[in-house]
């Protein structure tokens, strides 16, 4: 392309202009782009900012609206929008792709690009198999090889990494950086070399500069006078770690000098002999390269896949991590100033040959290449070459995966604080520790104190460090300043302590206002948008009259435990001062309707509405504890408002009794209810003495509220209750599950189309006056069309009132369903069918305390023909409660008196007196 033909504009695509070498890429890249004659448009995630590299006036920069963004989904589209803007109003006809680290943007932004007919090149900045490498990706890898073979080519700083995306099927192109010569004019003096070593880059794991001071520690056991610099902006716990190991060893707090992040290298090239590189991985070198401009020799981890690392360019390689080797490489240049001599020419002339390459000539022949739909270049497949790829390949695989090993068991180590409830003399604290929930109770003075979390075990007394948080945890890792109030008390979290005072009006302001203003200075929307509702919700709180209680079921339905709870509360006389009473539903269901029509207040699930009562509430009472009952907010805006989105507190009123083993599920990690309804006394015990967290503080024995409003009206009914099967849906949350693959062939569709067809079945009830139902489970919605049932089977549909099916039933047929307990109450006749028992406890279910052999209330049956036979002799004999069954029952439940909501209300009341 020369300047007198028309400007061809593209479009290049960052994270952000300041940083990194990607960026430091960017620095060189963009005005080369621009003396060669292009047009130019940059677009970035990120704002600008004061760290951004300097760009030619003439470069165009559109912000791509990351920051403007609360959720990913959000995000994505706006980048959609502002590209296409972009695209429109510049005229792009390429959009070069940098920084692909995430792979919904990366995915996200190839296939809008390629929908809008715009051509897409990804300029790959890292070696190949880096996805591999990073522990956390290696599912990912595939995802990002796929999305390049999308693209109309890819861009590889080198031939390895060229090689290996054309093995992969892309259409790689070779065109390494040119970067510009920071030494231009200045050449090193003959026999210039300061004992002066020199490190560069981001300070992160991945760049292990922690390696730099370990190996320069080694060397100034034997060159004293040496000298060490580190440039580099990053992690700061990166940098923490460092600066503590230096701190304890006053050696290496003389020698070396952590200069932090510039844009300004020069100084420190020159004054330098030895350059020092601890990279895991690297898709370039830029730093190694500045050592090259330098005339400087290079000490490096071994990285033979990089071109700018390997043959004659004045590295010296050791095997990665080899720290011993490092060093005593470094301290043999340093004295020998010949060895420094030689190397360092060979490191200029091998910078100048890499700036010899034609980048110009490169860039316009790939582009024309991918305008005319010609094929990309033959790379050279040398057998040299392809035995270093793979064994790159294999490397980065089984290193990945170590890492992914480690940073599992780090994590399952890592004690995560669930809850914390303090009362006038003790903290009540939950941890978890590899999937261990462990119980701490500490003794409070009453002056607060400052309190270590450890753990006493049998090898002595364990601190825990790097705490995290969970989710019903007041606290936030991401901020110092998160406080929260519990019973009198201002508890503040600080890494592995906690701080716990007296809460007066002026420490719960100061604690409030600290908090604040770290709100403001982040300056997000997300955190704008926290910083308002904080102070609303304290404000409303502070200035109404009543409580406030947020009721609940299914978010579909109001006919369980929730609205039981919900009608008893709102009808209470107002002597007792009952709480205002808001039930959260679909607005658009029948319930809905119902509980308006009878003077009912109701708060549409779906709305904005649902979110701001719940943060109003003292307590959120449900019979479900789905995430988006317990928590309905995105994680950007709980990590700024843990302590009001955890305020309500969770009363859970179950949805039937809990038999089966579910402390995988049903624990105070996941719930973190402050108060469990149970029904029977080996319910109370099992969850209570099983791996949940919960103790007898939390876990009443009450029974369940809709066991009061239970009626008998028998109609002559027969009706089966099966429940779901996690194998036969596809998981979609609380509704519009689908079919899972394979579902027409399962055992449970086959054997249920036999019952619900059975003619023999079906023709004696029709003789004695039998009507059959099928009231399957809502979760079995989309199997009902494969069951293929006799018309003479009735379906029931799923706005039934459970309640008006056990009173009208005469005998009900299940298999697993917690509806059993219902209908047994009533002390009603009904058969188990189990003829999958191992199958069902072998998936979400384990079993539990109950065994339907020993505790069952009818026969279990295993096969269809006996099913049939059970059924026909029970409804040949009028459907009686056999006395055994009889016996069983009423030793079962532990309340048969209707009680049940009055002693559920006392219990939450006792739970808002514990606060």
């Amino acid at each position: 392309m020369h300047n007198s033909e028309k400007r061809m504009t593209l479009g290049f695509v960052y994270y952000t202009l300041g940083g990194g070498g990607i960026e430091r890429g960017a620095s060189f890249l963009l005005p080369q782009f621009i003396s060669w004659g292009y047009d130019v448009v940059v677009m970035t995630a990120l704002t600008e900012r004061s760290d951004d590299y300097r760009l030619p006036p003439q470069v165009r920069r559109i912000c791509l609206g990351l920051e403007s963004a609360s959720t990913l989904e959000e995000e994505l589209a706006l980048r959609r929008e502002r590209m296409a803007s972009a695209i429109k109003r510049f005229d792009i006809a390429a959009v070069v792709l940098h920084g692909t680290q995430c792979l919904s943007r990366f995915r996200n932004d190839v296939e809008f690009l390629k929908s809008i007919g715009v051509r897409v090149v990804v300029h790959w900045h890292s070696v190949f198999s880096d996805k591999y490498l990073r522990a956390g990706g290696q599912l990912a890898a595939a995802g990002f090889y796929e999305v390049c073979r999308k693209c109309d080519a890819v861009i590889a700083l080198s031939r390895i990494d060229a090689m290996a995306f054309t093995l992969l099927g892309c259409r790689a192109y070779h065109i390494p950086y040119a970067d510009s010569d920071l030494m231009r004019g200045w050449r090193r003096p003959q026999g210039f070399h300061p004992m002066r070593v020199l490190w560069s880059g981001r300070f992160i794991a991945l760049k292990q500069p922690l390696d730099a001071v370990k190996i320069f520690e080694r060397v100034i056991d034997i060159v004293p006078d040496a000298k060490l610099s580190m440039i580099g902006g990053g992690d700061n716990l990166v940098v923490e770690e460092i600066r503590a190991y230096i701190a304890g060893r006053p050696a290496l707090s003389a020698a070396v000098e952590l200069v932090g992040y510039t844009s300004n290298v020069t100084d420190f090239l020159r004054m330098s002999s030895v350059g020092l590189s601890t990279s895991r991985f690297e898709g370039y070198g830029h730093s190694i390269v500045e050592f090259k401009m330098a005339s400087m020799p290079t000490v490096a981890y071994e990285l033979p896949y990089l071109d700018t690392a390997s043959g004659s360019s004045g590295v010296v390689a050791v095997a990665q991590g080899d720290i011993s080797a490092a060093a005593e490489v470094i301290v043999r240049l340093l004295r020998n100033p010949d060895e420094m001599e030689r190397l360092g020419v060979e490191a200029r002339a091998a910078y100048e040959r890499l700036a010899a390459f034609d980048s110009r000539a490169a860039y316009d022949d790939l582009f024309e290449r991918i305008v005319s739909g010609r094929d990309m270049p033959t790379i050279d497949m040398s057998s040299e070459d392809l035995s270093v790829m793979m064994r790159t390949l294999v490397g980065h695989v089984h290193s990945g995966f170590e890492d992914v090993d480690a940073l599992h068991r780090m994590e399952l180590a890592r004690p995560n604080l669930d809850f914390i409830d303090i009362d006038k003399s003790e903290i009540w604290l939950g941890v978890s520790v590899a999937d261990a929930h462990l119980r701490l109770r500490l003794p409070l003075a009453p002056e607060g104190g400052v309190f270590r979390l450890i753990e006493t075990a049998r090898c002595g007394v364990i601190e825990w460090r790097n705490i995290k948080h969970g989710r019903y945890s007041p606290f936030s890792e991401d901020t110092k300043w998160s406080y929260c109030v519990r019973g009198g008390w201002i508890a503040r979290s600080r890494g592995d302590r906690l701080l716990v005072e007296p809460n007066t009006p002026f420490r719960r302001m100061r604690a409030e206002m600290m908090f604040s203003l770290m709100l403001l200075k982040r300056h997000s929307r997300i955190s704008i948008k926290a910083l308002v509702v904080r102070w609303m919700v304290r404000l409303v709180k502070a200035f109404r009259r009543k409580k406030l209680w947020l009721f609940s079921d299914r978010f579909s339905r109001a006919d369980d435990n929730g609205r039981v709870m919900f009608e008893y509360v709102r009808a209470l006389p107002a002597s007792a001062h009952p709480p205002r009473c808001v039930f959260a539903v679909d607005a658009r269901s029948p319930d809905a309707y119902e509980i308006r029509s009878s003077g009912g207040r109701v708060v549409d699930v779906a709305g904005w509405r649902y979110k701001w009562i719940f943060l109003l509430s003292d307590f959120v009472v449900s019979a479900y504890h789905t995430p988006a009952m317990r928590m309905p907010f995105h994680d950007d805006f709980i990590k700024y408002a843990k302590d009001i989105v955890n305020s309500p507190k969770f009363i859970y009123l179950r949805h039937g009794i809990g038999y089966k083993g579910l402390s995988h599920i049903c624990n105070r990690r996941n719930d973190n209810a402050a108060m469990m309804v149970t029904t029977v006394g080996a319910e109370r015990r099992s969850i209570v003495e099983d791996d949940t967290g919960y103790t007898e503080r939390e876990v009443k024995l009450t029974g369940l509220p809709r066991y009061d409003i239970l009626y008998d009206e028998r109609k002559k009914v027969v009706t089966f209750a099966p429940t779901w099967r996690s194998e036969l849906i596809e998981w979609s949350g609380d509704a519009h599950h689908r079919l899972a693959a394979g579902a027409e062939r399962s055992r449970f569709v086959a054997e249920w189309r036999r019952i619900l067809s059975d003619e023999h079945l079906i023709s004696v009830c029709e003789r004695f006056g039998y009507t059959l139902q099928l009231m399957p489970h809502p979760n079995l919605a989309p199997v009902l069309s494969l069951l293929n049932h006799d018309n003479r089977v009735r379906v029931l549909p799923s706005s039934t009132p459970y309640r008006k099916v056990f009173a009208e039933t005469d005998l009900l047929i299940t298999d697993y369903s917690s509806v059993a307990f219902d209908f047994a109450y009533l002390k009603k006749p009904l058969v188990y069918f189990q003829s999958d028992k191992r199958e069902y406890y072998s998936g979400l279910y384990k079993p539990g305390f109950f065994d339907y052999d020993r505790d069952g209330f009818g026969r279990v049956e295993t096969t269809v023909e006996g099913l049939v036979d059970e059924i026909v002799r029970l409804v040949k004999a009028g459907c009686p409660l056999e006395s055994e069954y009889m016996r069983r029952i009423d030793a079962f439940f532990a309340f048969n008196d209707r009680e049940n909501r009055s002693r559920v209300y006392e219990a939450i009341l006792a739970a808002a007196n514990r606060s």
